[in-house]
């Protein structure tokens, strides 16, 4: 796991609300595919924010998405996208 591929990963942690939240949409997507529960998503300045719950289980399966061909497919249709924008 690259210290790069952690950068697209923010999550913040309320222990109270259990809850797992990220602005990486390729993240997100791929919460969403292994059966996360989405509880919001909304937009905060030019940023997404999507709130799942299960913390403990969102965190594994992020890190498990760093590892994962699912990343290497985001950061490719990322650079793709920059390349013409």
């Amino acid at each position: 796991m690259t210290s790069l591929m952690l950068l697209f990963i923010r999550w913040q942690s309320n222990m109270a609300g259990n809850i797992f939240k990220t602005a990486d949409l390729g993240l997100a997507a791929y919460l969403l595919t292994k059966g996360a529960e989405l509880k919001s998503a909304t937009r905060e300045k030019n940023r997404f924010a999507f709130v799942f719950s299960e913390r403990t289980a969102c965190q594994r399966l992020a890190i498990e998405y760093v590892n994962s061909e699912f990343s290497k497919f985001d950061a490719n249709l990322k650079n793709l996208k920059n390349l013409v924008s």
